[in-house]
Formats: structure tokens, sequence, C-alpha cells
């Protein structure tokens, strides 16, 4: 990142230079210390400029990409959208939250690939509850997960063997217990058990694309908040620059697809 913001700062860029936000609609001139910033056009220009970098980094995540000369030149409504983000149901008298940053989550982009041919047996988080209420037996309900024409999810679990990316498809129920391979009729009609691995994968590859994405963003805007904070503590007399103070952007979470990998021969899968 600091070798990014180095280039910035010696590349202009049109579209985030001092002129370009100098010549926005809607700015203030000045601003008393601890007056409340409720929207973008109670920024200076100045003030503005000093978010350039999160600006440039927001567009990167919002384009998905990291070729900053393919977004420029860097128009008057994306500046605005970018600020507009900023303040959405927020204003800098409100506390600050940092993103949560969402952890890999095991069930997280399953996919519908059929429904079960047969009644399964009960899950073990069935018959440890029928025990726990002292049944010798668990009773099945007619509206289990496990019988025979309920939906069967599919997802995709790795792990290394020597250099080589092993991926093993689960099959669950619709509570997120596991049944048997053999008892899955796959749907839609004429699909294959290697259509429902394609799309798998996909579909996993698309919800962990989506967390990092969604954090991404809220990283980039919980950074500029706190920014505002400052300098509307501060306030600003016409003319005067902002205080710099060492700001970093937030760094940025990628993600690592499967399916490139067994495009490329780099993953095998398992039955």
């Amino acid at each position: 990142m600091a070798h990014q913001s180095i280039e910035m700062a010696l590349i202009p860029i049109k579209g985030v230079e001092l002129e370009d936000f100098h010549g926005d609609s809607s700015i203030t001139t000045s601003r008393a210390p601890d007056a409340i910033i409720t929207h973008f056009c109670h920024l200076t220009y100045l003030e503005r400029h000093e978010l350039r970098d999160l600006l440039i980094a927001w567009l990167d995540v919002s384009h998905n990409t990291t070729d900053l000369l393919s977004l420029c030149p860097i128009t008057q409504s994306q500046r605005e959208s970018f600020f507009s983000s900023i303040f959405s149901d927020w204003e800098s008298s409100k506390p600050l939250y940092s993103p949560e940053y969402i952890p890999y989550v095991f069930t997280g982009g399953k996919t519908e690939v059929g429904v079960w041919s047969q009644d399964l047996p009960v899950s073990r988080e069935e018959r440890k509850r029928a025990l726990e209420n002292g049944e010798q037996e668990p009773i099945r309900q007619h509206t289990t997960a496990r019988q025979a024409g309920q939906k069967v999810f599919m997802i995709p679990s790795m792990y290394k063997d020597g250099k080589k990316i092993v991926i093993v498809f689960l099959y669950m129920d619709a509570d997120d217990e596991f049944g048997d391979p053999e008892h899955v009729t796959f749907k839609p009609p004429g699909s294959t058990r290697e259509d429902a691995y394609m799309r798998s994968i996909k579909d996993y590859d698309k919800s962990q694309a989506s967390r990092v994405h969604k954090y991404n963003l809220e990283a980039i805007i919980h950074t500029a908040r706190k920014r505002i904070v400052k300098y509307a503590n501060d306030g600003v007399m016409e003319g005067r620059l902002p205080a710099y103070t060492g700001h970093r952007v937030p760094t940025r979470f990628g993600t690592d697809p499967i399916l490139p990998k067994i495009e490329s021969g780099d993953a095998c899968w398992e039955t």
C-alpha cells in the first residue's frame, strides 16, 4: 500500500487532483469546530482531496480491479457516489463501528443439486436430541429434511495433499446435516454428478468473493468516516489546509477461488 501511495503522489490522476475537487459543486469554505457533518457538501474541497486515496481504493474494489488507469478519468458523478456512500445513514456525531470481517463459513455458498431418493437415517443431531429426551430411537418428523424428495445441497471442502489441492464434495440436507451421495437424484433432470460439482464450485467462489468484497468496501468507508470525524472536531477556517496525520488505506483482502485451480490442473476432486 505504501508503494501505491507514493505512485499516487507522483502521478497526476485525472479526476482526483485538487482542481477537480475545487470545481465540484456544493462545497463549503469554512466550518466551526465540533460542527456536525451530515453531508459531503459540508466538506471543503481540500478535505475531499485529502480523501482521494480512499476514493481510488473504493473505485478499485467497486470495479474489482487494481488497474487504476482503466478507471480514468474519474468523474464528478463517481466522486459524489463515493461521498454519498460515506454519509449513507451516518453523520459525524454518530459512533463508529469497525466492520466485521466475516470468516469462512463452512456452509457458505452451498448449492442445491437435487433431492434425496429415499429416506435417510436420522442425523447425529436428531439421535442426540432423542437420547437426551430419553427416547430409544428418535421419532422421525413428517417434515424432516432427511426424507425422500427433500432438497439436497452440495458444498466443496478443500485440503492440501503435498503440493496438490484436493476438493471433496459434501452432501447436506436443509439442516446442514451430512447425507450419503448414493441417495441423491440430481436436478434438473439430465444433470450429472460432474455438473453438480461445477455448479457447486462456481457458487462457492461467488459466495466467498461476495463476502470479501463487502468487507473491503465497508473497511474503506469506515476509514473515511474516521477522518471526517477528525475534520468535524477540528473545524476549518477558510483556505486552511486540513492537518495531515499519516493516514493509510486499509489492507484489501483477496479471494482464492477454486475454479482456476481446477482448470490449471493444480487441484483435483474426490467423491
